[in-house]
């Protein structure tokens, strides 16, 4: 192969890396976000640790298998960096135990898989609701109209509109439920 397609083959290969890592980073940027919020004092400190986190996954993303937890991947990442930041902060917060620190990052990761868990239930539930009513929930939800608008829309009263919400909501919060006891049996 020559020099000009191996260096073509590189930058190839580099940008599908950059969109792998661009998308597995926006997809659990927020959860990340909130595991380094869960650990640290204020926004400015979680600021800083995101972008330094963020930097380091970048870096280390070579070691980033393809298929695996990319989520687990990158809060160990950041929970050395929040390592890092304390130490260089000694003195300057009030600092918790070590292992106050291990119960808030045990109890933020079972949150975030609960929440992992709801959202995909959520999802199968949305898919069991007739097309009217889907259709209900994302004027209403997904646009932000108003009740009254989307009253007039479909031309019926904003009674209707909210009972016909209420009724949705009820319906997913019982199946969500019940997925997620059947998840735990």
């Amino acid at each position: 192969m020559s020099e000009d397609m191996n260096n073509s083959y590189k930058e190839v290969d580099e940008e599908s890396k950059t969109e792998l890592f661009v998308k597995l980073l926006s997809a659990n940027y927020y959860r990340i976000g909130a595991f380094v919020q869960s650990q640290l004092y204020n926004n400015q400190d979680t600021d800083d640790v995101m972008q330094e986190t963020s930097r380091m996954m970048w870096k280390k993303f070579d070691e980033f298998k393809p298929g695996t937890d990319f989520l687990a991947w990158a809060f160990a990442i950041a929970k050395y960096r929040i390592l890092d930041f304390r130490k260089t902060r000694k003195g300057k917060n009030i600092s918790l135990s070590n292992q106050t620190l291990e119960l808030i990052e045990v109890e933020s990761k079972k949150i975030m898989n609960e929440s992992k868990d709801r959202l995909n239930a959520l999802k199968e539930c949305m898919q069991k609701l007739t097309k009217q009513d889907r259709k209900l929930l994302e004027m209403r939800f997904s646009y932000g109209l108003a009740a009254k608008y989307i009253a007039a829309r479909i031309g019926t009263s904003i009674h209707v509109v909210y009972r016909n919400t209420s009724r949705i909501k009820s319906i997913l919060l019982n199946c969500i439920n019940r997925k997620m006891r059947l998840n735990r049996i």
